[in-house]
């Protein structure tokens, strides 16, 4: 076979697939295709499962974030079905009828005299849809035997009803028929609460004694995704929660004698906080210095310790310092390269007075990202400082470009605009319901200053409760002929004028325009057809009034003109009759304007001037308010709150629990910042540990060894040492100290050894806020680790930190 034959023969070998090639790929396809609809299918199954399983850590996330805290707080409890948190079936307008307590937790706190009760009550009652049911959490406090100030949020959705289709009996509704007639529904198949168990439990029944209870519950939280399994199947899941409770009794302020005995401390410090400031145009200049200083003051006074600091900035809309393309931006006080840079932001042009009063968008930048969900880090408390009142929301400026949420939606017609200078009520109840719906979720605590607000105490706004519906309007207008007209003309803008016979005429030679249905028309001096054409409702003006409002096409029925001329036609007989009187009035008509478009006529009789009158709206409810009490009514949903009182030395008594603060001058404005940072840090002394200049990757535990009181005298101690202990995850540990006011402690620190035998001290750091604060270094005989003496005043936050090597 020759050369160019065999090369032929090879290319023809590549056209097509041979037998045994093509069986094989048939094969594969087959095999191929069984796997990835087997793959699909799988999938397909899996989704209700993948479902239930994002359902069910969405609630258990809900329950675990509030129950715990309550269980620990509470010295009493019931799971009485008609128990309420207020004694009542409508606690505070929240009406609880339609469903049942599952328990209700108690506790009391007193403070100077002061005594606060709260209850907490966890409510099982049907949702809105009339199948499915939710868990919502009922807070109410009340004063020293005051009104109960009650709120309520929704913790658990689309919860099952009883089982078996049974009827639901609510129990809040029928009270003590409960005990003896009624057999009220308790939702145990969602939530259970029982004993908890004991510390060293390894039986389900092995239950805690009274001694280990310490008014403890334990709660059984049944939930089901909705997929096809237990478990991991998304399913029926169950959570415990349980929680010691607390017995409370009076310490010593000038001693730790009677300190609770718990082996870790416990410390209120910590967390985030955000500072709302008002930076708008009524603070003015030389009041600004003032604010910039107080906010400098709160962070100085926090540097050092666990807490996080966010500065919103609030006039015409807001902004957040630090943040140039974001949203939210906390700054870490126990990082002083972070409080360096906060106090820069605050010493900057940022802080400067200009623009109008938004209280809505400064609380939306606080408590949500820009598309209405919960904020990803969600303060633990809220200092929101204004001068004013509310004059724009989020209808009128925004600082997210995003569309509004649908909740709350725009009020309706009646409700007045906002101009950004006067109180505006729509404004007000927008920033309100934001505050309602955080406020069982943090700590809300207002500052007032300044003479529109916390001068005088007696600024008052008007307080619109209902804005009714009807607005009235009365006028008057002479009819001669039917082609000579001497009436009432209306320029809205400066009000109503009357027109007698001859200033009409007169206006009668002059160009007028009017609004016809083909577009502006002119008509000219003289023609005494125009008269024929005037009907109500038409708008006649003057070529100069034409050409200042129309600013649009003259085919546009909206282009902003802003006169208009009303007629009110008489008969020609009581023209005659009356018309040489020159004070003669016809019975008038009254013209009424409920809504925007629609008009209605009626015979009243009006008396008096015929000049313009504007009598009010028709079921208009408005009543005056101090301008202290709206802010109040934003922060505690009540006129008052719980005032700061002052103790005559630039402090308050009640700093702990009060949450309005007055001020009347601006000079007291940095003092009450400093006190409201020392209601969360005061007396306390925070411990960190560094390793080459971070955060020691091993734990190291502190120990309160020693307190010594101003004279130098060493206390007793009941109970347990208290200890902290730094980790690389949980960098800080702080000590709370009960210390009286002018007063101070010297705490003596000891390093326990256990984990850190590969380490040893390079030396200790200590700062009072951003001051450096001494201390003593003392041999510690039984360890290789000297001891810590500082000094700790109730007036400070004190916070130290050792540096280890290795």
């Amino acid at each position: 076979m020759s050369e160019y034959v065999v090369r032929r023969a090879r290319r023809n070998r590549d056209r097509g697939l041979t037998l045994p090639e093509l069986l094989i790929t048939i094969s594969l396809l087959g095999i191929v295709a069984t796997v990835l609809s087997s793959a699909v299918i799988v999938s397909l199954r899996q989704q209700d499962n993948t479902e239930g399983r994002l359902n069910v850590a969405r609630d258990e996330q809900a329950i675990g974030f509030v129950m715990p805290s309550d269980l620990a707080s509470a010295s009493d409890w019931s799971t009485a079905p008609q128990a309420t948190p207020c004694g009542a079936t409508v606690c505070d307008g929240i009406d609880l009828s339609n469903g049942s307590n599952v328990i209700l937790l108690s506790w009391t706190t007193e403070d100077n005299g002061v005594i606060t009760e709260t209850n907490v009550s966890y409510h099982f009652a049907p949702s809105g849809d009339g199948v499915t049911y939710q868990l919502s959490r009922v807070e109410c406090n009340r004063v020293d035997g005051g009104a109960w100030s009650c709120s309520t949020r929704v913790v658990m959705r689309d919860l099952p009803g009883p089982p078996g289709a049974a009827a639901f009996v609510p129990g809040v509704l029928n009270g003590d028929l409960c005990d003896s007639t009624v057999v009220c529904s308790e939702p145990t198949w969602v939530i259970e609460v029982s004993q908890p168990l004991a510390p060293d439990a390894i039986e389900e029944d092995d239950f805690a004694s009274d001694e280990e209870r310490k008014d403890a519950n334990r709660v059984v939280v049944s939930i089901d995704g909705g997929g096809d399994s237990a478990g991991a199947g998304g399913g029926l899941n169950q959570v415990n929660i349980t929680a010691g409770g607390t017995i409370r009794d009076q310490i010593d302020a000038s001693s730790t004698s009677g300190t609770p005995a718990f082996v870790a401390a416990r410390s209120r410090c910590g967390g985030p906080i955000t500072l709302v400031v008002d930076d708008s145009g009524s603070i003015g200049n030389t009041a600004m210095g003032q604010v910039r200083t107080g906010v400098r003051t709160f962070v100085e006074t926090l540097a050092g310790t666990p807490t996080q600091i966010q500065v919103v900035r609030f006039d015409t809309q807001a902004g957040t310092l630090g943040v140039t393309d974001g949203w939210q931006r906390y700054f870490d006080m126990r990082d002083a390269t972070e409080v360096t840079a906060l106090l820069a932001e605050i010493n900057s042009t940022n802080l400067k007075s200009n623009g109008n009063t938004n209280w809505e968008d400064a609380l939306y930048r606080t408590f949500y990202n820009q598309d209405g969900t919960y904020a990803d880090t969600f303060p633990d408390t809220v200092v929101f400082f204004t001068d004013g009142v509310p004059t724009r929301s989020r209808l009128d400026f925004r600082s997210s470009g995003l569309p509004l949420p649908a909740v709350p939606a725009p009020p309706g017609p009646n409700w007045a605009e906002s101009n950004g200078g006067d109180y505006n009520q729509t404004s007000f109840n927008r920033a309100n319901y934001i505050a309602r719906d955080v406020e069982s979720l943090t700590n809300l605590i207002g500052v007032a200053v300044g003479p529109n607000i916390g001068g005088n105490g007696d600024t008052d706004s008007e307080w619109v409760i209902d804005p009714g519906g009807t607005i009235i309007r009365r006028y008057y207008a002479y009819e001669r002929t039917e082609t000579t007209y001497y009436g009432q003309f209306q320029i809205r803008d400066g009000g109503w004028r009357y027109v007698d016979k001859a200033t009409y005429e007169a206006w009668d030679e002059r160009r007028r325009y009017r609004k016809e249905s083909g577009g502006w028309q002119t008509i000219a001096p003289g023609n005494d057809s125009n008269h024929d054409e005037v009907e109500l409702g038409r708008r006649e003006i003057t070529q100069e009034q034409y050409d200042d409002a129309n600013t649009t096409s003259t085919d546009d029925a909206d282009d902003g003109l802003e006169f208009e001329v009303e007629v009110f036609q008489i008969s020609e007989s009581d023209y005659n009759a009356n018309s040489s009187d020159p004070d003669y009035r016809p019975v008038p008509k009254t013209y009424i304007e409920n809504g925007p478009d629609s008009e209605v006529w009626t015979g009243d009789v009006i008396p008096g001037d015929p000049s313009f009158e504007v009598d009010g709206t028709d079921g208009r409810n408005v009543i005056t308010k101090l301008n202290k009490e709206i802010v109040a009514q934003l922060i505690a949903a009540s006129d008052d709150g719980i005032p700061g009182i002052p103790d005559g030395a630039g402090g308050y008594t009640n700093v702990d629990i009060a949450n309005m603060y007055v001020l009347p001058d601006w000079d007291d404005f940095p003092n009450t910042m400093q006190e409201i940072a020392l209601g969360e840090c005061g007396g306390t002394l925070t411990i960190s540990t560094e390793f080459n200049g971070s955060p020691a990757p091993d734990p190291f535990k502190y120990v309160a060894n020693k307190y010594f009181d101003s004279n130098g005298d060493q206390l007793t101690i009941d109970g347990d040492l208290e200890f902290v202990q730094t980790t690389q995850q949980f960098t800080t540990g702080t000590f709370d100290l009960s210390i009286a006011d002018g007063s101070f402690l010297t705490m003596e620190i000891a390093v326990s050894q256990e984990g850190v035998g590969n380490y040893r001290s390079d030396g200790w750091s200590c700062r009072a806020g951003v001051a450096d604060r001494s201390f003593e270094l003392v041999d510690d005989p039984d360890s290789d680790w000297d001891l810590l003496r500082v000094d700790v005043a109730a007036n400070e936050a004190v916070s130290c930190t050792q540096t280890v090597t290795r």
